[in-house]
């Protein structure tokens, strides 16, 4: 899971990275959230 710490790290909360879902807790736009925008 070298990819996963390194996105939890900068979302800021260990939640939810980009490979698990959609949801993040982050300081950013629920509509941001929603969309991939990775």
């Amino acid at each position: 899971k070298g990819s996963d710490e390194k996105d939890e790290d900068l979302w800021g909360k260990p939640g939810k990275t980009k490979r698990g879902t959609q949801t993040f807790k982050v300081p950013k736009p629920k509509e941001i959230t929603r969309r991939k925008w990775w």
